[in-house]
């Protein structure tokens, strides 16, 4: 088996190549998944393992990203939990939470119980990928992101029920670090955990409802797994984003990763960050020179290429292997250049 790029830098390694995956690359931009699509309906196509396999893999068949991330969606342990779930095409909930009442009810998972499929998937994806040199990655949502679906009016609770909330995000949590753990002990070699959300929140907010949580995930998983952290809008919270001390975090296209770097020292791995909009609607001039000058950026540093959000519904697939091989050519002679002046 080659040696795992990904999985390498990810480990804090220093590598010449550049790794790149990205958020969403599997999906609704593809050919052959809007085929699947017209077939099944979301959740059956998140609940067959062999179908969510063969979604999973459709990128890296067409791009040979140094990623394969689970095919799946952040609602599905909350289902599991006891909320009847739907997508028209986000996520719907019959009855979302009111109250203490609603949390008291919510089920504590066993995920080799309740989520069987999701595991099943990745090992099926280890199996399949076990010759290869790709990275298999899991994910779920952080509790704050997870918790604004579930909620009936989210904003409110925030304001007026902040003690409400906090016992949903205390629940959640035990959740979803059960889930992250079964993922990993199912083949999940990286999991990345996505608080989108947490976009919506002030600087105190989101060291009240958000902070907490990501850490007490991080704390529990590190051990197990690297884990990179994804929080959308992070140039508002990196001072403490960098508190958190996780080894991997995602940098959205709100700020240059230069600038993220400088607040987060040399130690943490960076993930991202090319804007989503300049991949769907750039030119091939506007994708390569955003590219490079990422890469320019990272040169001789620990860097995982991705998007600053995940791949938007209209991208060409043409553009995302453009993507891809100019960070094949760049990621690789710049390292190299970079590394024997070095030496």
């Amino acid at each position: 088996m080659s040696s795992k790029l990904l999985l390498n830098v990810a480990q804090g390694k220093m590598c010449e190549q550049t790794p790149i995956w990205l958020m969403r690359q599997a999906g609704r931009y593809l050919k052959e998944y809007q085929e699947l699509k017209e077939k099944y309906t979301f959740l059956e196509l998140c609940k067959t393992p062999s179908l969510a396999a063969q979604i999973s893999l459709q990128p890296y068949h067409r791009f040979q990203m140094d990623g394969v991330i689970l095919f799946s969606d952040i609602m599905i342990p909350v289902e599991a939990m006891g909320m009847e779930l739907d997508f028209n095409p986000g996520p719907v909930l019959q009855h979302p939470i009111k109250n203490v009442e609603d949390i008291q009810k919510l089920k504590n998972i066993d995920p080799r119980e309740d989520t069987p499929f999701v595991l099943e998937t990745l090992k099926i994806l280890k199996q399949e990928l076990s010759t290869t040199s790709a990275t298999l990655i899991g994910f779920c949502g952080a509790p704050f992101t997870t918790a604004s679906y579930m909620v009936s009016d989210f904003k409110q609770m925030i304001k007026c029920e902040p003690k409400t909330l906090h016992l949903l995000l205390d629940t959640l949590t035990e959740t979803l670090i059960a889930y992250l753990r079964a993922q990993i002990d199912a083949g999940a070699e990286v999991v990345q955990i996505f608080d989108t959300n947490a976009a919506l929140l002030t600087s105190e907010e989101y060291m009240e409802f958000a902070y907490p949580y990501e850490k007490r995930m991080l704390e529990d998983l590190k051990e197990d797994a690297p884990i990179i952290l994804f929080v959308k809008g992070s140039q508002r919270f990196l001072e403490r984003i960098k508190l958190l001390e996780s080894s991997i975090v995602s940098i959205d296209h709100g700020m240059s990763l230069r600038n993220a770097r400088e607040i987060l020292g040399e130690g943490v791995v960076l993930q991202g960050n090319l804007s989503p909009e300049i991949l769907q609607s750039g030119t091939k001039e506007d994708i390569r020179q955003h590219t490079e000058s990422i890469l320019q950026d990272m040169q001789g540093q620990k860097h995982i290429f991705n998007l600053g959000h995940g791949v938007l519904k209209d991208t060409p697939a043409d553009n995302v292997k453009y993507l891809v091989d100019i960070v094949r050519e760049g990621g690789w002679h710049r390292r190299r250049g970079s590394i024997a002046r070095s030496s």
